[in-house]
């Protein structure tokens, strides 16, 4: 079977979850190709078959979020990118068409539909959030649910905003990590060094973080915040930190590549991740990082935001503040830290657990197979 898989980029330090569902599924016996306007990161992702449109346009970069921004809509541009897409489509001609994210959805639907070529399409987070919000963006997807043959998001959560869309044609195929490619901490004993990893953006919630974990310093100045990430709040959440004085224990570093990224989940001893709604509207998925850091076995602090309660043990939802609640996000820190070793190491294993049965790869993507073959 052969599947093509449509992406405005691949492959972006924060989208590692397309890239681990094309690889898993070339495991897995299905031969994928990838149409994409940008190729990112190609020797740190290496993929072969990928295929770059080519559009002689200063406005290529419509596609996804900034085609949200713009009043009166991008219809005139998406007949160029589509006449540029065809040509690539009738050459790989695969079996499915599987586009991720709703706007490069809307984009190759009529040329699926013209091919005769079924249409998957995956909803990750601000395609279900901030752009139903928008006339444009619903009358596109009323539109598609007539070509679409499957739409898969990530949550339930997600599930229920985009019924009304979709009736009976969604299925939850979560975001999944391959087991083998982590180890698993046991020598967590005692908390002082939090780890946090997002886009510096409105909806990760940096500020709040950045509040409540300075109020925690007061009473426990031993502790330390590393943020790793980019995002055009850089600069703003730098003069932050240095005015509330907590440069020397809370450190913005960046973003780095995944394979260092796992260093610094090894070197942490928990993890926290404070997500809200952004003022547009744009909202979480379930982040990737949440279920990494439960595989690698540390305890997580995080928000009752989007789908993020779904990938949380019922049991550790105590570790979830309402979203853009400082006070609660400072309660959740000082409950951990003063955890004691017994109980914190069943905080670990039941996130490791939880992940393990839900969140696997191998288990995600024979549910995408089994929808390619529907």
């Amino acid at each position: 079977m052969k599947v093509l898989h449509i992406c405005s980029a691949f492959s972006p330090l924060s989208e590692t979850f397309i890239y681990d569902y094309i690889t898993e599924l070339e495991r897995q016996g299905i031969e994928n190709h990838v149409l994409t306007f940008h190729r990112l990161n190609e020797q740190d992702r290496p993929f072969d078959r990928v295929y770059v449109v080519q559009i002689k346009h200063d406005m290529i970069w419509l596609v996804q979020r900034l085609i949200a921004q713009l009043s009166k809509g991008p219809g005139r541009y998406f007949s160029i990118q589509r006449r540029a897409m065809r040509k690539i489509i009738e050459q790989v001609n695969p079996d499915v068409i599987h586009a991720h994210f709703g706007p490069m959805g809307v984009l190759v639907a009529p040329i699926a539909k013209q091919l005769k070529i079924p249409l998957i399409v995956s909803f990750h987070g601000y395609d279900a959030s901030s752009l139903i919000k928008e006339k444009f963006w619903v009358k596109e997807y009323q539109r598609l649910n007539s070509i679409v043959k499957f739409v898969t998001v990530v949550s339930n959560d997600m599930k229920l905003r985009l019924e009304r869309f979709y009736p009976n044609k969604i299925k939850v195929v979560h975001v999944g990590k391959r087991l083998a490619d982590y180890s698993f901490i046991f020598d967590i004993n005692t908390i002082k060094n939090f780890l946090s990893v997002g886009r510096l953006t409105e909806k990760k919630g940096y500020f709040d973080l950045i509040k409540a974990f300075s109020s925690v310093l007061q009473e426990y100045p031993y502790l330390s915040l590393d943020i790793i990430g980019d995002g055009h709040l850089k600069n703003e959440l730098q003069k932050f930190i240095i005015t509330s004085n907590t440069n020397n224990r809370i450190n913005l570093l960046g973003p780095v590549q995944h394979e260092r990224l796992i260093e610094y989940y090894m070197n942490s001893d928990a993890f926290i991740l404070t997500s809200k709604t952004a003022p547009n509207g744009d909202m979480e998925g379930i982040p990737t990082v949440l279920i990494e850091a439960q595989f690698l076995g540390l305890p997580v602090i995080s928000t009752k935001h989007s789908g993020i309660p779904e990938v949380i043990p019922d049991e550790n939802h105590v570790f979830l503040a309402e979203e853009g609640n400082i006070e609660q996000i400072k309660q959740c820190i000082i409950r951990l830290i003063n955890t004691e070793e017994t109980e914190l190491k069943e905080i670990i294993k039941r996130g490791r657990l939880k992940v393990e049965n839900e969140f696997n790869l191998h288990i995600e993507v024979k549910k995408l197979i089994n929808l390619y073959t529907n």
